[in-house]
């Protein structure tokens, strides 16, 4: 929907209407004084005006007219202008071929009239009304309003004052009769200003729709272009001079484009009086502005979420070919209204919070545009603190720094713009104190101050500490150190250190580290010796040193040999073994070397510095075991030798502390061969003895070091095993002992011992059981017995086979006996202490009748027998 944005003569846009009057002289519309145009100058007054050529003189003038100095008055032009405010009026005038006063110039003459009460005075153009002239053949021309004939010089100096509400008639001839651009330009100096009432209305539209064109009825602007007097009549023509003639009229609808705006020239005609005058309406379409939406973000320097923005640095132009005049609203409603009154009032200053969103007007004279600017408070900025070092390699106490290597790492994934300063106050304050040879700064050891400056007015410093070191000035070692292999094992411990003072003149400050190899030592890597302290050194050892402070590190090399010590031996001395754990020693009498000079001392260390040497060496008493050390030297070395000190080895008699020996029995003792002498407590001297009593023993050997030794031992009883349980199978034993000392050996009968405690295929009978123990005690005996019984006896009392028996039943007193008839009725039932299981009787006594009975045995050790037995009583067969 199109809307109307302009209804006004007053407030139409000046410059549009003045050039767009003075462009209607190329259709030769207003080239004499009745068709004058209404125009209203400002700065932009006249620009490139096409200038009018093949029109005539203006012969037909009123009569009397005067042009001043302008005695043909060829290609006219005609303007009138009315004064708003009193002041000076000067103008320049140019006419060139090219626009903008390029190209060729052409003569360009005037003449202004007046001053008169209104336009209507083309009759009182006489020389009393010409207040300037010119007809100098030049493309330049001054007109300043003198008062006077104007064909003479003028003083431009001081131009003519100028009052409000005179009107004044302008006409412009292009004597050079060639077409070009005039220029009507105001001078700086003029304080005149002019009325734009007397220009016809403007109106514009927007284009929101984006076409491009614009359609209009003109009959619906003649009430407002006349005032809705009903005595006025209004028609519309397409030149000036056809709105005076009344031709060329125009039909009431008209389109007008972006590209080319619509102009008309309305009549108006009072029917009372006859007068006619014409003004010029105007129709513009003005493109909506193009706005964009856009983010301004500020850093939270005071963490308290909210900051100061300047809104007006948002970039919501989306073309910047447009000027648009912005406003600031806090809801899009609000934008829409415009109400200068719901503004924010100072956009450059708005306290707000994270995520405020704005909402921005902009306006293209009567068009407009909206977009929104939202509002982020970031965190602020934490900056890395960095610190170098370089080596002074000069020695001058300076360094030469790039500053602009530590940007990186200060900002670390931050961006912005860095300063570096003296002093901490400049920092903060971001003043132009700052360092500026950035790129080459000399200094010695620092500490600089870095300032940060980024997008949303984050800020926030640092420091840069700069370190000038002093760099080590070392020197190799030229003579070796030499070393005793003090034991001759082709290997030393040596201190590496002691070289740290030779190869610098002081140490103080600096780190010494030690390498095998000058590239590693050079590079300062991880393969350095790892104890220099104590150095295990072979041969010929070159060792480079890197001497270090901070980073800055020089390496020295030295040499250390190892060279062969004086042929020493290690020795041991032995004593007999004593209890008290010590022995006395002759020193002496190690044979450790036969060169140099022999001192005897307590320690390795004491040995190799010659310290605290052994005062009684011939008579020592020391623990044993122990070790001394023997210093062998001579006048180019000292080589060390030990000597231990130890028991002569004590003899293994193999006699165990306790000798068992079971009852009614004896053992030999034997103490072993190969001693000089054997002494018991028993009195004898043999070898071995023969004990079978029970008590303590002793015997002393002596062997061939004149050692004797005292071995004490006890006879004690032995310790027979017990059978714990034997468990019998239908033909076999198996027998669990405890007890006594295994492994156990087991018999029967006790006469014959095997290791297994498992007896088989035995027929039935009683057995005798024993069981041996290592130490030869043999167990007390057990009696057990494979059963069998008859499945049939004759109860007849004629003596054979009249009762029921189990041999060797009787060994397991206890067992228990239970019968039953064929109905299962019990018939007997009894403990059986002897191999007799029943007689054939019942519980009453009777004798029971011949038939099968059925039985229940408990043996007492646990075994159940079940089946069924016949009796058969001989006496019955008489029945």
């Amino acid at each position: 929907m199109k809307r109307l944005l302009q209804l006004n003569w007053v407030n139409a846009t000046i410059f549009s209407l003045f050039v767009s009057s003075f462009a209607l002289a190329q259709n030769n519309t207003n080239t004499t004084c009745a068709t004058a145009l209404p125009v209203c100058p400002d700065n932009n007054f006249g620009l490139n005006i096409p200038s009018e050529i093949g029109s005539q003189n203006t012969a037909n003038e009123a009569p009397g007219t005067n042009y001043g100095c302008n005695s043909s008055q060829p290609n006219p032009l005609w303007y009138y202008m009315r004064v708003s405010t009193t002041g000076t009026a000067i103008f320049d005038l140019t006419q060139y071929t090219g626009m903008d006063q390029t190209g060729q110039g052409l003569d360009v003459d005037f003449t202004v009239w007046g001053p008169f009460e209104s336009e209507h005075a083309c009759n009182e153009l006489t020389a009393d009304n010409v207040v300037d002239s010119s007809y100098d053949p030049t493309a330049f021309e001054v007109i300043d309003f003198y008062s006077g004939d104007g064909c003479g010089p003028e003083p431009t100096e001081n131009p003519q004052v100028v009052n409000a509400g005179e009107v004044y008639i302008i006409m412009i001839t292009n004597f050079s009769r060639q077409a070009g651009y005039i220029n009507l330009i105001p001078r700086p100096e003029m304080t005149a200003t002019f009325d734009c009432s007397i220009l016809g209305p403007t109106y514009s539209f927007c284009d929101y729709d984006g076409n491009g064109e614009e359609t209009v009825n003109l009959d619906n602007y003649i009430d407002e272009i006349s005032g809705g007097d009903a005595n006025i009549g209004v028609t519309f023509h397409s030149t000036s001079e056809g709105a005076y003639n009344y031709t060329d009229t125009v039909e009431p609808i008209q389109t007008f484009t972006l590209d080319e705006a619509l102009t008309v020239f309305a009549r108006l005609e009072n029917f009372t009086t006859g007068e006619v005058e014409v003004v010029i309406i105007s129709f513009n379409l003005i493109p909506e502005p193009e706005m964009q939406d856009t983010t301004i973000s500020f850093c939270d320097n005071n963490g308290d979420g909210v900051e100061i923005f300047d809104l007006t640095v948002a970039d919501v132009n989306a073309n910047d070919e447009q000027e648009l005049e912005l406003s600031y609203y806090t809801s899009q409603e609000a934008a829409d209204e415009g109400n200068p009154d719901n503004a924010i009032e100072d956009p450059t200053y708005y306290s707000a919070a994270d995520g405020t969103v704005i909402y921005v007007r902009g306006d293209a004279g009567d068009c407009y545009g909206t977009s929104t600017i939202t509002l982020e408070v970031v965190e602020s900025i934490v900056l890395n603190a960095v610190e170098d070092s370089v080596c002074d390699l000069d020695g001058d106490g300076v360094e030469v720094f790039n500053l602009n290597d530590y940007t990186s790492e200060i900002l670390g994934t931050n961006q912005g713009n860095i300063r570096f300063y003296l002093n901490e106050a400049d920092a903060i304050a971001w003043n132009d104190n700052y360092i500026t040879d950035v790129e080459a700064y000399e200094t010695d050891s620092v500490v600089l101050y870095v300032a940060l400056s980024a997008e949303g007015g984050c800020e926030s410093t640092t420091t840069l500490t700069l370190n000038v070191l002093d760099a080590p000035q070392v020197n190799d070692v030229a003579e070796a150190y030499a070393y005793c292999d003090l034991f001759n094992d082709g290997t030393e411990t040596v201190d590496l250190t002691v070289a740290f003072a030779d190869v610098i003149a002081d140490t103080t400050g600096f780190t010494a580290t030690y390498y095998l190899n000058e590239a590693d030592a050079v590079a300062g890597n991880e393969n350095n010796i790892a104890n220099p302290a104590s150095y295990d050194l072979t041969g010929t050892t070159t060792v480079y040193i890197n001497v270090s402070a901070g980073d800055c590190s020089d390496v020295a090399m030295v040499i250390f040999e190892l060279t062969d010590g004086i042929p020493v031996n290690d020795v041991t001395l032995n004593v007999c073994y004593a209890d008290n754990g010590q022995g006395t020693f002759d020193l002496t009498t190690a044979n450790v070397s036969d060169v140099g000079t022999v001192t005897y001392y307590t320690s390795e260390a004491n040995a190799m510095n010659g310290t605290n040497p052994i005062e009684n060496a011939t008579s020592y008493t020391a623990s044993v075991p122990s070790v001394v050390y023997a210093q062998v030297a001579d006048e180019e070395c000292v080589s060390i030798a030990e000597i231990n000190l130890a028991y002569f080895a004590q003899p293994d008699l193999n006699i165990p502390a306790e000798v068992s020996i079971c009852s009614g029995y004896s053992e030999i003792v034997d103490a072993g061969a190969g001693f000089e002498t054997y002494n018991w407590s028993t009195g004898e001297t043999t070898q071995s003895i023969e004990v079978d009593e029970l008590g303590a023993y002793w015997v002393d050997v002596t062997d061939a070091n004149g050692c004797t030794f005292r071995h004490n031992f006890s006879v004690v009883p032995g310790n027979a095993p017990t059978i714990a349980n034997i468990e019998v199978g239908q033909n076999s034993f198996t027998v669990v002992a405890e007890g006594g000392v295994e492994p156990y050996e087991y018999s029967l009968g006790g006469f014959i011992f095997q290791d297994s405690n498992v007896f088989g295929n035995l027929h039935q009978g009683t057995y005798n059981i024993y069981v041996r123990g290592a130490d030869g005690c043999v167990s007390e005996l057990e009696v057990a017995s494979i059963l069998s019984w008859p499945t049939m006896f004759t109860p007849n009392g004629d003596g054979i086979n009249d009762t029921w028996r189990v041999p060797g039943l009787e060994v397991y007193p206890g067992s228990y006996i239970r019968i039953f008839d064929r109905y299962g009725a019990i018939v007997h039932e009894a403990t059986v202490d002897s191999n007799v299981l029943w007689d054939g009787r019942d519980l009453s006594g009777n004798k029971v009748s011949t038939q099968d009975y059925w039985y229940i045995l408990e043996v007492s050790d646990g075994r159940k027998y079940s089946g069924h037995v016949t009796v058969k009583n001989r006496t019955e067969k008489g029945r």
